[in-house]
């Protein structure tokens, strides 16, 4: 079958919904494609700076797919997704992450052994806004029937939490796991978020510890916030998509005005030589010649005598203007 690969690179024109949707069916009936998704989302994440939308595409097509794909292949998808939404912490890249974390949630409960793993493993050692939505994944516990597996969740939310009491976690990273134990009516967690509402400050988690326990006591009828994965696809996807879309016009116009501001400073090239001048004739002196004299004429000193016998006497020392 022939993919419109092309329209995952595209930059230009609206988002190809329709390109997205053929590979969603193709990786249901092809599981291997998932591999070559994989490896395409790897080398854009890796190209850096180079305009793309395949990191927010590939997610998108792993989420269309999902309702339709079997547990051995959502969690085969499952664990790449979760591997990179971890990576994509130190990048700050807050609109990719969103698109890991809707297609994580997606394939449902059958990702959460892996969300786990994974959080175990880092600990406390990496407090990262992407680590904090993997903690969300923790809510995919409502979704199980699998016993053991929610225990195994309640007992990660609340040792998150003893570890933001005694200080070594931020306070607001805990927030998506006092949820968590909310929502699984996890009555034992009441005492600490308790504590927590009373000993972190409204600005960083008190007021939602406060809510959480509130909500698990039934005591409120707020209801929690709505889940990434649980928005269709196109909602997110579209809202993220066209962000990505100002950040990429923004800082092609920021790189364009830089071009321009060291195009201004650069120094002349080497071959640079002025404009000849005109060269500027200096002026002829006016020089005034007395009027001529004859010999025989009257001198022009006024005494009456011809200029032979007078000025113009050679005998006088005078040379005669001939």
């Amino acid at each position: 079958m022939l993919l419109p690969w092309e329209d995952l690179h595209r930059m230009e024109g609206d988002l190809p919904w329709a390109a997205l949707e053929t590979f969603a069916d193709a990786v249901v009936d092809d599981p291997a494609l998932a591999q070559e998704l994989f490896a395409e989302y790897d080398r854009a994440w890796q190209a850096g700076d180079v305009p793309t939308y395949v990191d927010l595409y590939v997610p998108a097509i792993f989420a269309l797919a999902a309702p339709r794909l079997g547990d051995r292949q959502r969690r085969e998808i499952g664990d790449f997704l979760v591997d990179r939404l971890l990576e994509a912490g130190p990048e700050g890249a807050d609109l990719t992450e969103g698109a890991l974390l809707a297609a994580c949630g997606s394939l449902g409960p059958v990702v959460l052994p892996k969300v786990l793993d994974a959080l175990e493993a880092t600990k406390s050692s990496y407090h990262s806004i992407a680590w904090s939505r993997c903690w969300d994944l923790t809510a995919l516990a409502l979704e199980t029937e699998d016993a053991e597996l929610r225990d195994r969740t309640i007992q990660a939310c609340v040792r998150l939490l003893e570890q933001i009491e005694h200080g070594p976690v931020e306070e607001f990273l805990g927030i998506p796991a006092a949820w968590t134990l909310a929502l699984l009516k996890y009555a034992d967690a009441v005492p600490l978020l308790q504590r927590l509402s009373q000993e972190c400050s409204r600005l960083s988690g008190g007021v939602d510890y406060q809510e959480a326990m509130e909500f698990l006591l039934g005591q409120s009828d707020l209801v929690p916030y709505e889940r990434l994965w649980e928005r269709p696809v196109r909602d997110w996807l579209e809202g993220n998509w066209r962000m990505v879309r100002e950040q990429h016009a923004q800082r092609e116009s920021e790189k364009s005005m830089a071009e321009f501001d060291e195009a201004k400073r650069a120094p002349r090239q080497s071959g640079y030589r002025p404009p000849e001048q005109i060269p500027v004739t200096p002026p002829i002196p006016i020089v005034e010649h007395p009027p001529r004299v004859g010999r025989n004429d009257p001198c022009p000193c006024g005494s009456g005598r011809k200029y032979k016998k007078c000025c113009g006497d050679p005998a006088k020392g005078q040379t005669a203007n001939v």
